[in-house]
């Protein structure tokens, strides 16, 4: 009316008279604006701000007013939450325009601008569809001079993207120059920001995990290990983004001395907190460097302590020699929970020797060196038996997809009839049809019909143990289906303790593959056998 959107100004009464008002489509509040600017209406005489012939309508403040100028204030922060993220500076500055009016204050204005901005920043990551990207993978090989991802490590790469090159300033030379250089930090306005506020806004955005990794690592690693999780995981590379230190803090302030980054500590346990969800990304099974680390082992207790859930991944070669190693058996697994269990934050180090001294007070103060080395141990080996569960499982249901039907035979003594019950249940909560071969166990159907009831499965499991090797009609089922049957039918033998065993078991060991599984140990007390001590 008079020129005015309805949209936007203040109504004295009710417009009756309908010659009056314009109508135009409008689904949604941009439209509506764009159409005002496109009528050239000034935004002095927009809601909820009235036209310079109306003064009046300033001294109007019913509840119903408030509201929708509160209501109008939500819209035009979320507004600009959107635009921030999405790097779009002119709506950005149009959002400013519209809150300075309303506030009636540019300088808050101006203000809130910077805080959503330092906000977003603080709480971004950096999408995994980046890091596995060629244009990542170009950036390290131009930057580093080098081809072979395999040799590059974060720890060399940080020279070349952040330490001044002489005379790059003055001859200009954009390729030399440090990462970030010439943008400000939207989280202290000062010169130099992140590699992650360099990337574009698709590559930025909210965490939905943190990575705990070290700088030791090689380029080529970091990203088979990240590509396998994802693939593994089912997820959206383009939809996961991580805090990763080396991308996301501000290496200006850090590294090259402009600042010596003394809330590194104070950060990091609430972005663990918000984020909610770690990733521990090892270099290797084998001695990793990762336990050598302070802030990774510090990391490790702290996920423990806030309750986060942690996933533990590993590159694909890596990951393929740590199920090479269990399939050795119990020497194989020994080895693994040796090497993952030399834990000592007391000598573990960090790149910057006031982090390590910080860090190590930090330790002290959560209890100390030892318990803090007790409880990554417990979750390494935590991490290292659900891996050894896993295989187990996953060439179990390799059996399923053969062409041999869906029925698993499991062939065992009755003194393991326990053990025999939860693989069972395991297999038909995955879908399998199981035979436990009970009735041959027991004596009741022949070897003939037991030889049938294998023939129309799809492999056998063989529990073998210490009473397994001594009952002759087991050993013939086994000799039977290995000499004849392993063509026609899946073989996994499952070791079940720790005994000397006869001649032919170790030689089928020697040449199939095979999981060990530790009895459970059961405590004795002095107390009735069904005592619920700690006996």
């Amino acid at each position: 009316r008079h020129e005015i959107p309805l949209f936007y100004a203040r109504a004295m009464r009710k417009c009756d008279d309908e010659s009056q008002v314009r109508k135009c489509l409008a689904d949604a509040y941009g439209k509506m604006e764009h159409w005002a600017n496109e009528n050239g209406l000034p935004r002095d005489e927009w809601y909820p701000f009235a036209p310079a012939d109306v003064p009046e309508v300033h001294d109007i403040e019913t509840k119903q007013e408030k509201a929708l100028i509160a209501k109008h204030e939500k819209a035009l922060i979320l507004e600009l939450e959107e635009a921030s993220w999405n790097r779009e500076e002119n709506h950005i500055s149009q959002v400013e325009e519209c809150l300075s009016k309303l506030w009636g204050n540019k300088e808050r204005a101006r203000q809130h601008v910077r805080d959503v901005g330092k906000k977003q920043s603080e709480a971004a990551g950096v999408s995994v569809a980046y890091l596995l990207s060629d244009e990542f993978a170009e950036l390290v090989k131009s930057r580093m001079g080098e081809e072979d991802l395999s040799k590059i490590t974060f720890a060399r790469l940080k020279d070349k993207l952040w330490f001044k090159v002489d005379g790059a300033v003055e001859t200009n030379m954009e390729a030399e120059m440090p990462v970030g250089w010439g943008q400000s930090c939207p989280r202290d306005h000062k010169g130099g920001c992140s590699l992650l506020d360099t990337l574009l806004p698709q590559h930025r955005r909210p965490c939905t995990h943190f990575l705990s990794w070290t700088w030791l690592m090689t380029v080529s690693d970091f990203r088979s290990a990240l590509e396998r999780w994802v693939e593994t995981n089912g997820l959206n590379p383009s939809k996961v983004f991580l805090w990763v230190c080396f991308f996301v803090n501000n290496q200006f302030r850090i590294i090259i001395g402009e600042g010596q980054g003394d809330d590194l500590d104070t950060v990091f346990g609430p972005n663990l907190k918000r984020i909610n969800a770690m990733v521990a990304l090892l270099d290797k099974w084998d001695s990793p460097a990762y336990l050598t680390r302070i802030w990774t082992i510090f990391e490790q207790f702290m996920a423990m302590l806030l309750e986060v859930p942690v996933q533990m991944i590993l590159p694909a070669a890596s990951h393929d020699s740590l199920i090479r190693t269990f399939n050795r058996g119990e020497r194989g697994i020994e080895a693994v929970l040796r090497s993952l269990g030399q834990v000592d934050s007391a000598k573990a180090k960090a790149w910057l020797k006031a982090d390590e001294d910080k860090v190590k007070g930090m330790i002290q103060n959560k209890g100390g060196f030892g318990r803090v080395n007790d409880a990554v141990k417990e979750s390494m080996i935590k991490w290292a038996t659900g891996v050894i569960e896993s295989n187990f499982m996953g060439r179990v249901l390799k059996l399923k997809h053969q062409n041999f039907g869906q029925r698993i035979t499991i062939s065992y003594s009755t003194q393991q009839r326990a053990f025999k019950d939860r693989i069972a249940e395991r297999l038909q909560t995955s879908g399998l049809k199981v035979w436990s071969g009970s009735a041959s166990a027991e004596g009741q159907i022949s070897m003939t019909q037991w030889h049938r009831q294998v023939q129309d499965s799809a492999g056998v499991v063989f529990i073998i143990s210490r009473a397994f090797t001594k009952n002759e009609a087991r050993m013939k089922e086994l000799q039977h289906v290995t000499n004849h049957m392993q063509d026609a039918v899946g073989i996994l033998p499952v070791v079940y303790e720790n005994f000397a065993m006869p001649e032919e078991i170790i030689s089928l060991l020697s040449h199939t593959r095979y999981v060990t599984v530790q009895p459970p140990v059961e405590s004795k007390c002095r107390c009735a056998r069904d005592c619920r001590c700690a006996g």
